[in-house]
């Protein structure tokens, strides 16, 4: 399915090249769904996934829209993070916190620090693409920091080139 949406979608070889299943389940009424999440240089792309739903019968059911991104190679802005991930968490914190100690690091871009005074949980730092509104990719550390008063759940993303703060979030419903 994902390949016969290719030329639809706008999308090339490439784009499609490094998939990975984020998700997979059946549900209830014996539909398998499968979600897929597009990766470019062995990074995730924020938020770039679809879904695919299929019968028991192999009919295609209502598969989402396309939230890939298109010729991503063109839209990279920069391959190499200059920005390391303490750097992108310390610009975010409050002026004079200390920096939480590193508690884990599974390979070059997923780390997790410490909540420490700074949070009420420990601290997930990620490698990513991030999109802006125009569709050009910045190289991005992903941070995610639940505030230690519990009043909010920031969804960060610092530029790892420059360190400019290119999404703040609060996923804390209301």
């Amino acid at each position: 399915y994902l390949q016969q949406s290719a030329a639809k979608w706008a999308l090339d070889t490439e784009d499609l090249s490094d998939l990975r299943v984020t998700d997979h389940y059946r549900s209830p009424n014996g539909i398998e769904h499968i979600y897929f999440q597009q990766y470019y240089g062995g990074l995730p792309i924020y938020q770039a996934i679809v879904g695919v739903s299929i019968g028991s019968d192999g009919q295609l059911y209502s598969p989402s829209t396309g939230r890939f991104h298109a010729r991503v190679r063109s839209k990279i802005d920069a391959p190499r993070a200059r920005w390391s991930a303490s750097q992108a968490l310390a610009s975010v914190l409050p002026k004079d916190s200390p920096l939480p100690p590193l508690l884990e690091q599974r390979d070059p871009h997923r780390l997790r620090y410490a909540a420490g005074a700074v949070a009420a949980e420990d601290i997930p730092v990620r490698l990513e693409y991030f999109a802006d509104r125009d569709g050009q990719l910045h190289l991005s550390w992903a941070i995610q920091l639940a505030a230690i008063d519990g009043q909010a759940w920031w969804s960060l993303h610092v530029d790892a080139r420059d360190g400019q703060l290119l999404q703040r979030s609060n996923l804390t419903l209301s």
